[in-house]
């Protein structure tokens, strides 16, 4: 990826111009708001080779996506296998062209036989026991050796090296999480087979519940502490109080309760929490009054998934699927339950974690730039560039203090809805997958059905207060609304609360337990909303259209998540 790709905002009026020839699609999904220069001249040269090295091992038509933050705002243009010149093109060819490019082209007859491979192995079986024999095990091993780092205690020298290294690492996990794209592809083969055999493959969804603790927030960090503060009589009921000063008890007590907290403090507290997955959100330590709610909440108990009503969900579904396709849906099913976490597990452990020990590394760093008035505040030291970060840590250039402080006021005030939906054209149709080959048509039809599983589609506000959305978690929830625009609005969940937000990521599974509902602007059956709200168990409507806006903050909502309504009272 050309960095000159990267624009960083400069003036008040953003200038949108595409980076590049074809066309380029706003990712609001994954970033709802303008991203930090120190994350977007990591992210785009991080996923190339490793979407690549997926796609080609899974035989898809998308060979890989080119993502660019133009005035923050991330785009992404996808190339397809085979796509001639500069991938400017206009769309896919006509269908009759289609079919026979796709049964002689050189390139996509290889695809077909991956695809083929793929399928008949169950690739995604032997990604799981590598991601959890392997790249796990490793990514986790090297962000508790850069959180357990005394930032404090490093010269300048020392703290900046540090800096380069959490970057490096966080750019190395960012290309490992799409390594293990292909662990999606058996609940994307799941949905596409009911469609066929039934008609109907939402019933699918609800036999996920249980399949992605950490989706749930439920972490083992987090029970483990719970449990040895319910065994401390004195400390059990101590968890009122300012946050900072509970925390600070938890932190520094003896025993089972310190080391606890201090393990749960490494390994979560410095995982991002907010709407997306970039550092330009705080770290969940940097929140400390949702942190003790939180372990409150945890201490307090929380419902586990019911494995018994899961099964008899399952054994209901099963005996829709005709006779003869009995064998297939098991396996399917198993596979998926056995996958599904690696969605989650991915960023929590990869982006999430060590985005946010890459922010608390700048963010000590900026403490010192900010005491020798090079900075405004030290969090505008995200703002700026590797280059820019080296240059004012060793007092060679770099940014004015006022540059910094307006590019992260441009971010503040700045949202999804103040950038064009696509930059260089009107994207095209997608292609016509059902005359691909066999094996190709398969594994292409399963990945669009979880691309389109995850973004959904927008609902419509009707008369009476109701708003109307897409039914993604089963149940009915009557309690306060939260909205949540930004991360520094996070603080205000309290428990109970119905999260009403445009999106959510991965970074907000640690303030999970909290909620009652969740209410979102945009997503689908397969979004990350959807996913997290099955798992806790609790109601979910999806892709409203504009929830943060009709909501009003603190009203009193009824979310129904089986038929897709939101009731304002």
């Amino acid at each position: 990826m050309d960095t000159a790709k990267i624009a960083i905002p400069r003036g008040e009026v953003p200038t949108f111009e595409a980076p590049g020839p074809g066309v380029w699609q706003r990712d609001e999904d994954h970033w709802p708001r303008p991203v930090p220069a120190s994350y977007a001249e990591i992210y785009p040269e991080a996923t190339v080779p490793y979407v690549r090295e997926w796609t080609s091992r899974y035989g898809l038509l998308l060979d890989y996506f080119e993502t660019a933050f133009v005035d923050g705002f991330g785009y992404a243009r996808m190339h397809a296998v085979g796509e001639p010149g500069d991938g400017g093109s206009s769309g896919p060819p006509p269908k009759p062209v289609f079919w026979l490019l796709s049964r002689l082209h050189p390139a996509l007859r290889e695809r077909r036989a991956a695809a083929r491979r793929a399928i008949e192995q169950r690739l995604w079986l032997d990604d799981l026991e590598e991601w959890e024999q392997e790249a796990k095990p490793q990514i986790v091993a090297d962000n508790r050796a850069n959180a357990a780092v005394d930032r404090a205690a490093l010269d300048d020298d020392a703290l900046l090296a540090h800096v380069d290294e959490c970057r490096e690492d966080l750019r190395r996990f960012i290309g490992i999480h799409h390594r293990y794209n292909g662990g999606m592809l058996p609940i994307g083969l799941l949905l596409v087979a009911m469609e066929e055999w039934t008609g109907d493959s939402a019933p699918v969804l609800d036999l996920l519940e249980g399949a992605s603790p950490v989706s749930s927030g439920r972490s083992e960090h987090l029970r483990r502490l719970a449990e040895a503060i319910r065994d401390d009589a004195e400390l059990s009921g101590a968890l009122d109080g300012e946050p900072e000063d509970v925390l600070r008890r938890l932190e520094t007590g003896d025993g089972r309760v310190g080391a606890a907290y201090r393990e749960y403090l490494e390994t979560v507290g410095y995982r991002l929490v907010g709407d997306s997955i970039e550092h330009g959100n705080p770290t969940l330590v940097e929140v400390p009054a949702l942190m003790v709610r939180t372990i409150r909440s945890a201490v307090e108990g929380s419902e586990e998934p019911d494995q018994h009503r899961v099964r008899e969900r399952a054994a209901a579904v099963r005996a829709t699927v005709p006779q003869e396709h009995r064998h297939r849906f098991d396996e399917l099913l198993d596979d998926t339950l056995a996958t599904y976490r690696m969605r989650d597990e991915r960023s929590v452990y990869a982006d999430v974690w060590a985005a946010g020990i890459f922010r608390q590394a700048l963010l000590e760093l900026g403490r010192r730039l900010a005491g020798r008035d090079r900075l405004a505040e030290p969090v505008h030291l995200i703002e700026a560039t590797s280059d820019e970060v080296t240059a004012l840590a060793t007092g060679n250039g770099g940014p004015a203090a006022e540059e910094l402080a307006r590019r992260a006021e441009f971010r503040e005030t700045h949202a999804d809805h103040d950038a064009p939906a696509s930059l260089g054209g009107e994207p095209s149709d997608p292609p016509p997958i059902e005359v691909l080959p066999s094996g190709l048509r398969e594994a292409n039809m399963a990945i669009f059905a979880q691309i389109s599983g995850f973004l959904g589609r927008e609902g419509d506000r009707t008369d009476g207060g109701v708003l109307r959305g897409r039914a993604a978690s089963p149940g009915r929830y009557e309690g306060t609304a939260r909205v949540v625009i930004g991360p520094s609005e996070l603080d205000r969940i309290e428990h109970g609360d119905v999260l009403v937000a445009r999106t959510t990521s991965e970074a907000f599974n640690v303030a999970l337990p909290l909620l009652g509902a969740i209410v979102t602007n945009r997503g689908g059956p397969l979004s990350h909303a959807a996913i997290v709200a099955r798992e806790a168990g609790i109601p979910c409507v999806v892709a409203t259209g504009e929830a943060t806006a009709e909501i009003p903050d603190g009203a009193t909502v009824v979310v129904d998540g089986s038929e897709g309504e939101v009731v304002i009272r």
